[in-house]
């Protein structure tokens, strides 16, 4: 079985309920990912959304983490141009932002799953370990080996997350409700109501709703104080 990036360690503690632990990194030095590896976290998250890393910026990053045996989720634009050279570095997951209804979910798919799922085109490197393995081996768990996560930012797709989470080909464990919870937080910030903004509140709320559903759905919360913290008590985390 192929096995560029540690992705069964992820769904091993999802299985068990465990608490998994991440950072995101916007600095282009890889051994930044690779600290946060040593240090103990499940996951580094490379934002490629915020900063002004390159794709072999990226490719470093996933090398460190790898080395360090820990996942990487780097965050590309929903364009699947922009997606497929960094479905290319083989990383465990791809975190694809600003997600707001079912057809951005589709497109998501398009562009990451191989066919009949979806529409990515093949010309692996790493992932067949350059060429050590053979193609029909790759495809076969392909898929499986990595990690297609959408985060949910708006409650548009709040209001769809159940078929969101039906499409074919969205990993169905995790979705990250950042700006929702982030919007939370600056109400906060700013000595507000939290209940004074009831769409960005009901959304997280429901968000932590589906969470708890049949779908099973682990949500990622994204937090940078302890006033971050404070949200996810209200909510009851």
């Amino acid at each position: 079985e192929v096995a560029m990036n540690n992705v069964k360690k992820i769904r091993a503690k999802w299985a068990n309920k465990e608490l998994c632990v991440g950072t995101n990194v916007n600095f282009t030095d890889a051994s930044v990912s690779e600290f946060f590896g040593k240090a103990g976290y499940d996951i580094v998250w490379i934002d490629l959304e915020h900063s002004a890393m390159s794709v072999d910026d990226a490719l470093n990053h996933v090398r460190a983490a790898h080395g360090s045996g820990r996942l990487l989720y780097p965050g590309a634009a929903n364009d699947p141009v922009l997606i497929k050279p960094i479905l290319e570095l083989h990383p465990a997951g791809i975190i694809i932002p600003r997600i707001n209804s079912v057809s951005d979910a589709e497109k998501v798919v398009s562009s990451c799953r191989y066919p009949p799922r979806g529409n990515r085109g093949f010309g692996p490197a790493r992932g067949l370990r350059f060429g050590a393995i053979p193609a029909t081996e790759y495809l076969a768990s392909a898929d499986e080996q990595m990690l297609v996560i959408p985060q949910i930012e708006h409650i548009n797709a709040v209001d769809k997350i159940d078929e969101i989470l039906d499409i074919e080909g969205i990993d169905k464990h995790l979705a990250a409700f950042t700006e929702l919870l982030l919007t939370a937080f600056r109400f906060l910030s700013l000595g507000k109501n939290i209940n004074a903004h009831p769409v960005s509140w009901e959304a997280a709320g429901r968000s932590d709703r589906v969470a708890n559903s049949e779908t099973e759905l682990i949500v990622g919360h994204h937090d940078f104080n302890p006033l971050g913290i404070l949200i996810e008590n209200h909510l009851g985390h």
